[in-house]
């Protein structure tokens, strides 16, 4: 699990990726993506590769088309209680579960083993901060973020 007190503070309406389960490919989009749109709501962004560059690329349309449930996030500072819980498989699988303030704002899948034309991530790694194919100006803060490994 991945918890933070997270804030956003800008006049900009410009959408950013603020937290990602990355695997290190290249071409593709992340296995997951969480973005913070200009709608001021979340959503997924994520592809399966077959790992051909931009060519393997398949939009993973379970996440991409995962509603979204929670409050209109706001851009003045207001801290909103964040937490991410991924639940891995081992075989390259897994579930997120996106919280706000303690309730679950969107969820979804990541799947590639339903497909073996798709490859299977070895490895995950957490990404936390503000991505945006533009530059414009933000204060982000984040406090308080830990990362939990569930005991079995």
């Amino acid at each position: 699990m991945f918890d933070s007190t997270v804030s956003m503070r800008t006049g900009s309406r410009e959408g950013f990726i603020f937290f990602q389960i990355h695997d290190g490919r290249n071409g593709c989009s992340p296995p997951m993506s969480l973005r913070w749109g200009e709608n001021n709501t979340l959503s997924f962004d994520s592809d399966y590769t077959r790992d051909q560059g931009m060519n393997g690329c398949v939009e993973n349309r379970e996440l991409r088309n995962a509603r979204y449930s929670g409050p209109r996030l706001r851009r003045d500072g207001t801290q909103y209680h964040f937490q991410a819980i991924v639940e891995f498989d081992g075989s390259g699988d897994f579930d997120v579960s996106a919280y706000i303030d303690g309730a679950v704002v969107i969820t979804g899948h990541y799947q590639p083993s339903n497909d073996p034309e798709f490859v299977a991530s070895p490895r995950f790694y957490l990404k936390h901060g503000v991505y945006s194919q533009f530059e414009w100006p933000y204060e982000m803060v984040s406090e308080n973020m830990r990362v939990y490994r569930a005991q079995n």
